[in-house]
């Protein structure tokens, strides 16, 4: 498979480790932050992964986050560095309300993606969501819509 157009992992067996180091702060509080780096073998070469976290709750109905990832790729044909940056911002209106958002970047494909979603409970067993996504794509240093849907989704428990 294609790691990136030049850096690919060929057919065959492979077996390796992967360590990780980690220090979060609680995630319950008002400010909390996590950091972590898994390290080893990846397929016939090594892999470093760091991630950055960080969360703000200013109230029980809002949530801000930021996130970064790195991922240092190094096999035998090539190298590849893939970079995620992430961010949500959530309103919990109500316990049965819920608007959440998500954006998205990376550079292996030069995208940004944003999904909001709206979720209604109706009853303990239905959930109703309203969910928009948006993508742009890099073409020519500019960036132009990749993808524009709309979907409604209905989730039903059924319990005996």
């Amino acid at each position: 498979f294609d790691i990136t157009e030049e850096v690919y992992i060929d057919p065959g067996t492979y077996q390796w480790w992967r360590y990780r180091l980690e220090l979060a702060t609680a995630g319950k509080r008002r400010l909390a932050a996590k950091a972590s780096w898994w390290f080893g073998g990846y397929y016939d070469g090594h892999l470093n992964q760091v991630q950055l976290e960080a969360t703000w709750r200013p109230s029980h109905h809002v949530t801000v986050a930021l996130e970064g990832e790195t991922n240092l790729v190094r096999v035998s044909s090539g190298d590849a560095d893939i970079l995620l940056a992430r961010a949500r911002l959530d309103f919990f209106i109500t316990p049965d309300f819920q608007v959440l958002n998500y954006v998205q970047y990376d550079n292996l494909s030069d995208s940004i993606g944003v999904n909001c979603r709206l979720r209604y409970t109706y009853r303990s067993l239905l959930d109703i969501f309203l969910v928009f996504n948006h993508n742009w794509l890099e073409i020519d240093h500019h960036y132009r819509t990749d993808l524009n849907q709309f979907l409604l989704k209905v989730q039903y428990s059924w319990r005996r």
